[in-house]
């Protein structure tokens, strides 16, 4: 693996950038594609700052004896908010990292080996992807802010409209369609943060790749629309049925059921240790926030649950939907 220069990246415009010499790093926030000036990234809230190195030059400028408490193949430097992972494969192959949290700033040093070789989760072993994603996340509950799996679009109207969804339901195909057919201009893809009343895209996740058809697919990420003052209608789409309804007593636990799905700072091997010496990081804390914020986004926003088995329908039924809650003067 050849070592790259270093770049600046924004994720979440003025919310979440990343420095890095990994090439074309991509993770929950999206791919790092287009480099940025470094006052950029010195200007979002959570920054992150990602190197790879050789195997052996890992841990070069760390004091190894500050990380005096063990947790299996962690050690942790509780006064530092830091964490080493370290194991070794076959006698042969050295998996390392390290990883200290230092305010809303995340660095991380991470060996080539183990970027190269660590592809998926297993067990306590996960993608720098994933570790990456699962700190900042709880990073920004610390702030008051979540993140939101979820599509956005801002029509032409001046209305937007936020889609929350089991994965592979269609919400990245609604929000396309609601583009071609109705003009929108999206705002996120597929994650998304929010303190409760605005909400900031993260543009380049690029799950409308798995979308073929051109016309579709004929944008340009770039010109997102990057930030929501305000959530004007918050959907939850289901596969199945024909329903078009307003808000029911279940959508509040249905939204945190499908948010909860896609993040996995509660589950993450690396966030768990960072807590369990940490006393001012908690993921308890982390999910009544989480509670919070998308208590109140339902609270700001026209809340509605569409059900349809073609995804292909959801974005007409979204517009019905406005209709109704206006009266019928959508346009």
């Amino acid at each position: 693996m050849k070592l790259s220069e270093f770049k600046c990246y924004e994720n979440i415009p003025g919310i979440i950038g990343i420095k890095t010499n990994v090439k074309d790093f991509f993770w929950g926030f999206g791919e790092c594609k287009s480099d940025v000036p470094e006052e950029n990234f010195e200007r979002c809230k959570i920054k992150v700052r990602l190197e790879v190195r050789p195997d052996k030059r890992v841990f070069e400028g760390a004091n190894l004896s500050e990380y005096n408490s063990h947790f299996r193949h962690f050690k942790a430097a509780p006064e530092k908010s830091s964490v080493i992972f370290s194991q070794t494969i076959k006698h042969t192959v050295q998996l390392k990292y390290v990883l200290t949290v230092d305010g809303n700033t995340v660095n991380m040093v991470v060996g080539k080996s183990y970027l190269r070789l660590v592809k998926t989760k297993l067990m306590y072993i996960h993608p720098v992807a994933f570790i990456l994603f699962d700190v900042v996340s709880l990073l920004l509950l610390k702030n008051g802010l979540t993140t939101l799996y979820c599509s956005a679009v801002y029509l032409p109207n001046g209305k937007s409209v936020v889609f929350s969804a089991p994965p592979n339901t269609g919400k990245s195909l609604c929000a396309l369609k609601l583009r071609k057919d109705f003009g929108a201009e999206i705002v996120a893809e597929d994650m998304a943060a929010t303190d409760g009343v605005s909400l900031w895209g993260a543009p380049n996740t690029n799950l409308y790749r798995d979308y073929n058809d051109k016309s579709l697919m004929d944008f340009d990420s770039s010109k997102f629309c990057s930030k929501l003052n305000s959530v004007d209608y918050l959907t939850i789409l289901q596969k199945g049925g024909t329903d078009c309804k307003t808000e029911s007593a279940d959508f509040l636990k249905k939204l945190i059921l499908i948010n909860r799905y896609s993040l996995g700072y509660y589950y993450s091997p690396c966030v768990r240790v960072l807590c369990f010496y940490n006393k001012n990081m908690s993921i308890d804390n982390a999910q009544r926030t989480e509670e919070a914020i998308l208590k109140k986004l339902t609270e700001n926003a026209v809340c509605g649950t569409l059900s349809n088995p073609n995804p292909m329908e959801f974005s007409t039924q979204t517009m019905s939907l406005i209709d109704g809650a206006n009266g019928g003067e959508s346009n």
